[in-house]
């Protein structure tokens, strides 16, 4: 049934998108850690320069978790649509 197809690509789609948001999460992490193992001692312009880089790696955090998240739910609404869809049709 083309719906349950439809279904079935999305959910695909879904479990690629959960992967890409797991890399996305741990370079975060990785960069966190090394920011506070290296970044932690640091003075003066290069300390000022190296917090505005951090803060707009958290902005854009910030993005990238929103975008996912309404992305997330947006895929899950219509993988239900399509399965109502492929069950109306039984």
């Amino acid at each position: 049934m083309r719906y349950l197809r439809k279904a079935a690509e999305l959910e695909e789609f879904l479990s690629r998108l959960n992967h890409v948001i797991q890399d996305f999460h741990h370079a975060h992490q990785t960069f966190t850690s090394g920011r506070s193992k290296y970044a932690a001692h640091w003075q003066g312009d290069v300390r000022h320069a190296f917090d505005r880089v951090a803060t707009d790696v958290n902005q854009s955090r910030s993005r990238v978790e929103h975008t996912y998240s309404e992305l997330r739910q947006e895929t899950r609404n219509k993988i239900h649509y399509y399965r109502q869809k492929a069950a109306n049709l039984l």
